[in-house]
């Protein structure tokens, strides 16, 4: 009658002194990897895979709407330029300083103003001017006209206004810290 007794004692004690020991050093050992998997679900039920696809949408068709650097965007602005040229028309340009755009610390902004005055007797000046807009906001949709005044005089000569906003990524050097 002892013996069942001794025996069921002491494999309760080989059990609390021996297995349960080692069975809380693995699960101690697992606790880390049991959290990362608790995180990955919730952030895996956190988002959809549509609300992914759609945020990696966005963030392709914001990319689109601004320049890599500034060097791109005022190359485009004197090809731009050049373009006007072309098409008969005088043309002054004025930068505003490029800087930091207001409330982000990754992109950088500028303006360019630029003044176009037709060439004295066109006879039809508006149609080079159509072209050369068209042709700019067509292959340069990063471009935002943020005003265009045009004014005539009594000799038939034309003088647009155009003020070009423009936005472009900071390089990692830019970047402020």
């Amino acid at each position: 009658m002892f013996v069942p007794i001794i025996l069921v004692g002491g494999l309760a004690g080989w059990k609390s002194l021996v297995i349960a020991p080692s069975w809380r050093n693995e699960r101690a050992a697992e606790m880390p990897v049991r959290r990362l998997i608790s995180e990955t679900d919730a952030l895996r039920h956190s988002f959809s895979d549509y609300t992914a696809a759609q945020t990696s949408a966005d963030f392709r068709a914001a990319e689109r709407q601004v320049w890599p650097d500034a060097k791109a965007a005022t190359d485009a602005v004197r090809t731009l330029v050049q373009g006007a040229t072309e098409q008969g028309w005088a043309v002054k340009v004025n930068w505003s300083p490029a800087g930091p755009a207001a409330g982000s610390g990754l992109l950088g902004a500028m303006e360019a103003k630029l003044v176009l005055t037709s060439p004295a007797g066109a006879r039809r000046p508006w149609q080079g001017l159509e072209a050369w807009l068209a042709s700019g906001l067509k292959e340069w949709p990063q471009i935002g006209f943020s005003r265009l005044a045009v004014r005539a005089d009594v000799k038939g000569r034309y003088s647009v206004e155009a003020t070009l906003r423009l936005a472009y990524l900071f390089s990692h050097a830019e970047i402020p810290q």
